[in-house]
């Protein structure tokens, strides 16, 4: 290694991080926790990261989550919807997803992907900044996790954000 210092514990749950999980995992955990900022650091972090690649790797997350919460809607504890979704959730992910499935309602779902596919829309215009566009998405769908919003007319008010 070329650190010019010996190897410490945060250099190996960096490389950990780096290995194991994709860094668009650790974005939308992030935004799907409320951690705008943490979410735009782990999105900067990618090279040549499509914008649009971005915003279909939180939709992802939030179509989980929406399928969890509709098990959780019929009756289910948010562990064992967790449980039941396929594909399975990765094991290193799966509180962050339960405590999510907890917090997110369906009401914010649906806000949030209205504003993600607003987003992806957006992106896909020609010469749009993608990545750009993908971190204000992130920043969106953060704030809606742990917001006070009025969820009707949120996309609305995404588009004034942009």
């Amino acid at each position: 290694h070329d650190l010019g210092r010996g190897v410490n514990e945060d250099d190996l749950q960096r490389l950990l991080a780096e290995g194991s999980e994709s860094a668009l995992d650790i974005a939308s955990l992030a935004a799907a926790a409320g951690q705008a900022g943490a979410a735009v650091e782990a999105l900067a972090r990618i090279d040549a990261l499509s914008g649009v690649s971005a915003l279909r790797a939180l939709q992802r997350r939030m179509l989980q989550l929406n399928e969890a919460r509709a098990l959780v809607d019929a009756g289910a504890g948010a562990a064992d919807a967790v449980a039941k979704l396929r594909p399975p959730v990765f094991w290193k992910e799966r509180d962050a997803v339960v405590a999510h499935t907890r917090v997110w309602s369906a009401k914010k779902l649906a806000a949030a992907l209205d504003v993600l596919w607003a987003a992806e829309l957006r992106a896909k215009t020609a010469g749009a900044p993608q990545d750009l566009i993908a971190a204000d998405a992130f920043r969106a769908v953060a704030k809606l996790a742990g917001s006070g919003w009025e969820l009707y007319g949120a996309q609305r008010r995404w588009a004034m954000l942009c």
